[in-house]
């Protein structure tokens, strides 16, 4: 291309609108499940920089934190992610929830109609709720900060969904967690329950 000059001093302007909301960077933070295993209440933190920065955070479904608990830090640039709960009831209270915690956009996630297998996972020893083997506490013996961080804090879990599941997960797979028996292959029907429920922004993921 070929050089522009003499037009002064530049001032570049990276802010973009989207469903009616002017963010001051054109990218967001995805949602990512059960993110309060890499620190402890990694969702307030990231929630907190998005706020800051003004751009959109993104909470997931299965998160660490349920969405009461980021309500004070997102200043109205949360979004939620939600995977599809087979449920209607639960649907619809999730969503409730999201929206009386000042979510402003729903995101449903249409493309994981069920349980990844989670290979690398299983490699790597990682259960649910993790099991102390050797190899984890060598691991945890060699990063002091994050295992005192998450003594004090507790075990992470998947808050949103205690409300919704009983006698927890001992029949599952060891890699399986609460969050794989919510999950359903939606459809336009169930696009159209969930647009009926959210008056909100609304975001097909996929």
């Amino acid at each position: 291309c070929r050089p522009s000059i003499l037009h002064g001093e530049h001032h570049p302007d990276l802010s973009v609108t989207l469903f009616g909301q002017t963010y001051a960077l054109p990218f967001g933070v995805a949602p990512v499940g059960m993110s309060g295993l890499i620190w402890p209440k990694a969702e307030q933190h990231l929630a907190q920089a998005a706020a800051q920065g003004n751009f959109p955070y993104c909470i997931s479904t299965l998160a660490a934190e349920p969405p009461e608990a980021i309500a004070p830090h997102h200043s109205g640039n949360g979004w939620f992610q939600l995977y599809p709960p087979r449920d209607p009831k639960i649907r619809n209270d999730i969503m409730r929830r999201a929206k009386d915690a000042g979510f402003i956009t729903m995101v449903l996630t249409a493309d994981l109609p069920a349980p990844s297998r989670r290979e690398r996972q299983t490699r790597s020893g990682l259960t649910h709720p993790p099991k102390l083997s050797p190899r984890l506490l060598a691991q945890i013996a060699v990063r002091p900060e994050w295992a005192l961080a998450m003594l004090l804090n507790g075990m992470p879990r998947m808050k949103t969904l205690d409300a919704y599941v009983e006698g927890g997960q001992k029949k599952a797979p060891p890699t399986a967690h609460a969050g794989y028996k919510m999950r359903i292959a939606p459809d336009w029907e169930y696009l159209q329950q969930v647009r009926d429920v959210w008056d909100g922004p609304l975001v097909v993921k996929g």
